[in-house]
Formats: C-alpha cells, structure tokens, sequence
C-alpha cells in the first residue's frame, strides 16, 4: 500500500501540488468552502491523466504523466521504483511582499494533509504558524476576515491531521522562525507527534532527509 506523506519547506526549490480526494460523489466543477471553525474542504473537478514510459529498467521506471484539467494540460515527470511502498510530496510556502512588513507565507502542507485524509502523515521543519489569525483578532475583525485567517494558519488543521503522526524538525539557531516558534507549533500538535532538532539554520538540510527517510524506511521496508 503506498503512503503519501506531505513534507514543508520554507525555501521555493521545488513546487508541488498536494493531492486532492476525489469520489465520485465529487466529480463535479471544483470548489472550495470554509466553515465556522476555520476549516477548508475542497471539492475536486475530475481528472483525467496519460502515462508514457520513457525508461525502465531493474531499478526504476520513469514515466511522463499528463494530466488533463478544466484549464489545460499539466505535464509531469516522475522516476519511481517499480513497486514504490511510500511517496514524499514536497511543499513549498508561497510568499508575497508587504510593504512595511517581512515575508508573509502560506504553508501549505499542514493544510493539505488536513484537508486530504489519504496523505499518511505530516512532517515540517522551519515551519511555524504564521500569526494572520492572531492578528485578526487583535486589529478587532470578525466573521468573514476571521475564519479566513483561521483557515489558512497550519495548526487548524492538526485536529484533522490526527491520529495520523506529525513529525516537526526545528533548528536551535533558525534566523528566520525562532525555534521557540517552532516549539508552540509543536504544542499545538495532537498524538502522534515527535519533534526534533537539527543543527543548521533554516530550510532544506540533509541532515533532516536522512532522518525522514531512514524513519520511512523503518516504517515501510517490510511492506509491498
């Protein structure tokens, strides 16, 4: 069985876009709602996707997949082995510019997994929430501004996450996100859930992928 886990990012290197359940209840016109908890679902349009292999061999196969949407083709590349027991799909935050203000970012893994009860789990690292909901309320906004601060703040959706494991990995010295930052997130978590330091200072690290993927390996090594 394969097992799809969504894993944060705070540098933009790669982009990705997180799954979406689909039943046929859901083929429809896409769409997406917000409920008094702050809470997003999605409704998916159907999809429909044409797989090529390009290579294969012993190892691995590499296929290029087009999937075909409402508002055009997208086309994906994907090496893979042949009977893969687990995915990583990595997401970036999206960040835009406020005049008078740092960077603000979405982050947008903790939501998907929420959102998505296939994905297996959550893993993040240099990641925290990132105050619009708090901010919202000290500026005195309510209804609408409100639940929409709410939904987009990662740690509303834990509750929909669990008992689906998160993993949060945190640097001591991250110039960005202060790791205090990182360890309220973490409070914020439900079981299951570990949190970890690693040495370095923000985003990407090595150090954290070797970890991620040994615990995957630990996990899955035995399963096909």
């Amino acid at each position: 069985m394969r097992s799809l886990f969504t894993v944060e990012i705070i540098l933009v290197l790669l982009l990705a876009c997180a799954g979406c359940a689909v039943t046929p209840e859901t083929r429809a016109k896409p769409a997406y709602s917000v409920d008094n908890k702050g809470i997003l679902s999605v409704t998916c349009a159907q999809l429909t996707t044409r797989e090529e292999v390009l290579f294969s061999n012993d190892t691995y196969i590499k296929t290029r997949i087009v999937m075909h949407t409402q508002n055009g083709d997208v086309v994906t590349y994907l090496a893979a082995p042949t009977n893969p027991t687990a995915a990583i799909i990595y997401v970036p935050r999206a960040g835009e510019k406020i005049i008078g203000r740092d960077e603000r970012m979405v982050r947008y893994a903790a939501v998907a997994s929420g959102v998505d009860p296939q994905f297996a789990g959550y893993v993040g690292f240099s990641t925290s929430d990132w105050g619009l909901f708090d901010s919202t309320i000290q500026l005195g906004y309510s209804g609408d501004p409100v639940r929409f601060s709410k939904s987009v703040e990662p740690s509303t959706y834990f509750s929909k996450i669990a008992p689906r494991p998160v993993w949060i990995y945190h640097a001591v010295y991250d110039p960005i996100i202060p790791f205090s930052n990182g360890q309220q997130f973490f409070d914020i978590a439900q079981e299951p859930k570990t949190f970890s330091e690693f040495s370095g200072d923000h985003g990407i690290n090595s150090d954290v992928d070797t970890q991620i993927i040994m615990h995957l390996r630990q996990i899955y090594a035995t399963q096909g």
